[in-house]
């Protein structure tokens, strides 16, 4: 594949061989790029996931600005390396992820894990900097076919994030990097196969060895696929649970699946005993248990519930003083993972169970894998299993509950400036709360456990979004809000109606029989708490009774050492609790204490940002600086540099918080991820393709305004459809993902056929702008999204598009259609891409 690699007598198939090695290649990357994110999420933590985005578009910007400043000749030259070495340089990036011995807990004291972190970007870099190339070759030099050659990239990258819905479930994390490897093989074999048909003997000479390497990659592909090595297997962090749980004497894991959502391991041991909360009352032995977790972390009990005695226990747990409250009655159970929280309410006697998981391989590990041990839990007539995640089924059930109870599916993590901040979880947000106690019988109940805190923070916050909830209803929460805390965990049950008087004093007196405190009630008095599980200074009683009884709420936040309000869809990061007034705090204990990210995970995003400003930026001179021969006023020089930045930054200020919302409508954030990609990649290109007759002006400035419309719109369409079915949801999801993707694609592609007189040089230079500018915004719109939520990430992105559209007037023809047949249009879009 060369400038005029392919003659216009070559054959069908060796022209077939360029378009199927093109999209094989290019979906090859994406696969690679959504794999990378689960395992990231597996082998380290949910927050380093996000980073993939920002690795992918920095190699993609490096591999195409060295097409740029090598040019045609030299560019041809180090072709046949790039191919060779792309299905290679997948699998070594995998090796950099699994051996490099970066550990973010030693961080603050350890210089070197900051050399260890930059390693990593490097090593998870090279394979997208080297597709990359070959994917900016060859849709810059490769005119004559330019449109088809784009229509294939999109066609392939799409297929790429569809295919990991299959091959994670199919083969696993390690498996499905073997499979992107034997696809960027068959990719960069195609396109080998298209060089050997160069004119010179020198290039074919060149392919053919190219195509020798990709057919032995292809080889090792399969067998690692058919022997799957033990070498291989993914490398946990050393502090993930599942890790802990194995170095446990006579340990062993029972059973591991991937799933698109989650990876499920169950691990056999003796010594595994897992209760949250149960009462120090309880002077029996907890029965056998196996332990379950996702991702490798938050490991949760699947119990033995086969005599009375293995279900003894089930009395002393917390959420038993709610489930006597209502027996006889319905429950919602969302996420009981190993089943305990269902295994409470059959035990009082509950005649309805609905527990609800997003992961199927759950319900197979629980009813069909352990069905015997935990006598039958999930075989119950009583119980019914729903797959799906908790605000769909809180928002698609028909019937009311007695009790609706968000489980306790987390493990303890001390709340140390935002380090486990940055997953999304829409149970908790004002709305999902507001949706749980709609779904509640007149007298419901909704119970919530959270982990005790010093100072409180998890259950002040849960307690703060029940309030606003039952403030948005019309309703005092003080009169509908009871509270009482073990010697862990807090429980929160809120009520649509008031609290009698009768089941005030059950409560009490259920909390005196098993050592709870009381936290809250209305009227309660302060000697009432603290009194069995006692704790130095404030504690949860004063924080509640102030939150209620708080005249300006907002007040009552700030003052807080943590950042305590409300999460709502907007800002659904019940885990993020970092505020500034902790920094002086985080600086005292940097280097002194035993963390992740020594304890400032908000700070390192932080910090992450600030080098991707530098990296990106000095990515982004290096055209200009070769360029320097050319004349140019900057003052133009400048408003283009500013123009593609703009919608550079703008593109990734809506593709990220499009991802995130989507968790909350598609429901798990894999399948979210890839549902947008794979929309906007193929809404985008057909706004590409219509660029030419698109009146840029007014498309950016519509492209603005849907910015700032789309947050309204997609919470009034998941307020009024998310109890659909989801394959409506998905039909709905498209036709949203429709306009905004078409019009996405045209700022980019109408602004590059503008300047098609231009020099390569500084054609070179604006698109490494652009791509540098991605870069930052894909983290830039997370740091946005944590501290001020996605409307705000979406209003800077309609900023963006605003200044694109004031600055297109200095080098574009007014608006007006840009009138360029439609194959000159394609060649110089695919040069720009």
């Amino acid at each position: 594949m060369v400038v005029n690699a392919l003659s216009s007598e070559a054959s069908t198939g060796r022209a077939s061989a360029l378009y199927a090695g093109l999209g094989l290649a290019s979906a090859a990357l994406l696969l690679f790029e959504l794999i990378l994110m689960r395992l990231f999420a597996v082998a380290e933590w949910y927050h380093f996931a996000f980073l993939s985005v920002g690795v992918a578009l920095l190699g993609n910007t490096v591999g195409g600005v060295a097409v740029a400043l090598l040019g045609p000749s030299r560019a041809r030259r180090a072709l046949g390396g790039a191919m060779a070495a792309f299905p290679w340089s997948l699998a070594l990036a995998y090796v950099a992820l699994n051996t490099i011995p970066f550990d973010s807990y030693r961080l603050a004291w350890e210089p070197r894990q900051l050399a260890y972190l930059a390693l990593y970007d490097v090593g998870l870099a090279i394979p997208f900097a080297v597709g990359g190339y070959l994917v900016a070759y060859c849709l810059a030099l490769e005119k004559e076919r330019a449109h088809r050659l784009y229509a294939a990239n999109l066609a392939g990258s799409a297929l790429g994030a569809l295919a990991v819905l299959w091959f994670l479930p199919a083969l696993g994390g390690e498996g499905a990097v073997w499979a992107a490897m034997g696809l960027g093989a068959l990719g960069a074999g195609g396109l080998a196969y298209a060089q050997r048909a160069a004119a010179l003997p020198k290039q074919g000479r060149v392919g053919g060895l190219a195509l020798a390497l990709n057919g032995l990659a292809l080889l090792c592909a399969l067998a690692g696929l058919w022997g799957r090595p033990g070498w291989w297997a993914l490398r946990l962090s050393p502090y993930k649970a599942l890790r802990y749980a194995l170095q446990m004497p006579g340990a062993q894991l029972a059973w591991s699946r991937w799933h698109a959502s989650a990876r499920v391991d169950v691990v056999s041991g003796e010594q595994i005993h897992s209760a949250p909360g149960l009462s120090l009352r309880y002077e029996g032995r907890l029965p056998p248990q196996y332990g379950l977790t996702l991702d490798g972390d938050d490991l949760v009990p699947i119990s033995r519930r086969m005599t009375a005695e293995d279900r003894a226990f089930l009395r002393y747990l917390p959420l038993s003083v709610a489930a006597a409250l209502r027996p006889g009655g319905s429950a919602l159970i969302i996420y009981p993972r190993g089943g305990m929280d269902v295994a409470v309410a059959l035990e009082y006697g509950l005649r309805r169970v609905v527990a609800v998981e997003d992961n199927p391989l759950i319900f197979q590990a629980v009813r069909d894998l352990y069905g015997e041990f935990t006598g039958g839990l999930y075989r119950d007539p009583r119980v019914e299993l729903l797959v799906s995640d908790g605000r769909s089924a809180l928002q698609g059930a028909r019937e009311r509950y007695d009790l609706i109870i968000f489980s306790l599916a987390e493990s303890y993590h001390p709340l140390t400036a935002g380090t486990y901040g940055l997953r999304e979880d829409y149970r908790y947000t004002v709305e999902g709360i507001t949706a749980a106690l709609k779904r509640l019988t007149p007298h419901g109940i909704l119970v919530i456990t959270r982990w005790a805190q010093d100072p409180p923070a998890e259950s002040v916050r849960a307690a703060a979004a029940i309030v606003e909830a039952l403030e948005r209803a019309g309703r005092d929460p003080r009169a509908h809000l009871l509270a009482y805390r073990s010697w862990a965990t807090v429980t929160l049950l809120a009520s649509p109606t008031p609290w009698p008087p009768q089941e005030i004093s059950a409560v009490r007196k259920a909390c005196e029989r098993l050592g709870f405190d009381m936290v809250y009630y209305e009227g309660m008095p302060p000697e009432e708490a603290n009194r069995f599980n006692r704790l130095q200074g404030p504690g949860d009683y004063e924080a509640l009774t102030a939150l209620l009884g708080a005249a300006d709420r907002r007040a009552f936040y700030r003052a807080q050492f943590y950042d305590v309000s409300p999460p709502t869809d907007d800002r659904p990061f019940f885990g993020h609790y970092f505020c500034w007034r902790q920094l002086p705090a985080i600086l005292r204990q940097w280097g002194k204490t035993w963390q992740p990210f020594g304890g400032s995970g908000f700070l390192i995003v932080l910090g992450y940002l600030a080098l991707a400003i530098l990296f990106s930026g000095a990515l982004a001179s290096v055209p200009f600086l070769a360029q320097r021969r050319v004349r140019r006023p900057w003052a133009v020089r400048l408003d283009r540099t500013i123009y593609f930045a703009a919608i550079g930054l703008g593109f990734m200020l809506i593709e990220i918080p499009l991802m995130q919302r989507f968790i909350l409508y598609i429901g798990q954030p894999t399948v979210a991820f890839t549902f947008v990609l794979t929309g906007l990649l193929l809404f985008c290109g057909i706004g590409s393709a219509l660029a030419d007759r698109a009146p840029l002006r007014r498309v950016l400035a519509i492209l603005a305004l849907l910015a700032l419309v789309y947050p309204a719109l997609l919470r009034l369409i998941t307020e009024h459809t998310l109890g659909l079915a989801r394959p409506l949801r998905w039909g709905i999801g498209l036709g949203l993902l429709l306009p905004l993707g078409m019009a996405m694609g045209v700022p980019f592609a109408g602004a590059f056929y503008a300047l098609r007189e231009v020099s390569t040089g500084e054609r070179a230079w604006v698109w490494a702008v652009n791509g540098s500018a991605s870069v930052i915004g894909s983290t830039l719109a997370a740091v946005i999204a944590l501290s001020a939520g996605y409307r705000a990430v979406l209003g800077l992105a309609a900023g963006c598009y605003a200044l694109a559209a004031i600055l297109s007037r200095a080098f574009l023809s007014g608006g007006q259609p840009l009138g360029a047949a439609q194959e000159g249009h394609k060649e110089d879009v695919a040069d720009a891409l």
